[in-house]
């Protein structure tokens, strides 16, 4: 069963009506993501995002099947993803394959990126999924996940940012329309799988 969490609070970058705003019937919905899982075997693809996460959620997980487990929390900053992911590896260990969305509600620091690669130690295969945000903090955050990925060796980039900013598929800048979600969805199942085709 895929297992989404879903946390809503205050952000910076606030979603207004966008499509993820309400849990698909479908979707298991923990209302916090204190609630980790415990005494279960760890998930195959563990997803941490923020609000756009949120968005595609059920899109992911139509996409990524029943071994997903998607924690994504509106206003999610880089060091809630840390401690999630000490969390997790706790309680359940940490899977192969780990995709990690940051940077939309604020910059992400040398020191985040630094804390991060440290709870992902082990973990063979990490996506870090870049941003389009009309904030003033959108290159910072692509140029230090970029150097990231070239740079811890288990790290993948997923360019969002180039698919996001060449399209009209959000509802403020940030948020996906039905049309982003697809898209999201498809270029994360993408990088996962390794195939050019679509997924």
């Amino acid at each position: 069963m895929t297992i989404v969490v879903i946390v809503v609070g205050w952000s910076g970058i606030a979603p207004s009506g966008h499509p993820g705003e309400v849990g698909p019937a479908s979707a298991q919905i923990t209302p916090t993501s204190q609630n980790v899982p415990t005494g279960k075997s760890h998930p195959e693809v563990l997803a941490l995002g923020d609000s756009v996460m949120v968005d595609a959620r059920a899109g992911l997980a139509r996409r990524l099947g029943p071994g997903l487990t998607l924690d994504a929390a509106v206003g999610r900053q880089p060091g809630e993803i840390t401690a999630l992911l000490n969390a997790y590896a706790t309680s359940v260990g940490l899977p192969d394959y780990v995709v990690i969305q940051t940077g939309n509600n604020g910059p992400v620091y040398s020191d985040d990126l630094i804390a991060l690669h440290a709870a992902l130690q082990g973990v063979p295969h990490v996506f870090l999924v870049n941003v389009d945000v009309p904030r003033s903090w959108q290159g910072e955050v692509n140029s230090i996940l970029a150097e990231a990925a070239r740079s811890w060796g288990q790290a993948e980039l997923v360019d969002w940012h180039s698919i996001a900013s060449s399209k009209h598929i959000t509802t403020d800048g940030v948020h996906l329309t039905s049309e982003g979600i697809t898209l999201y969805s498809r270029l994360i199942a993408r990088a996962l799988r390794g195939t050019p085709g679509d997924s």
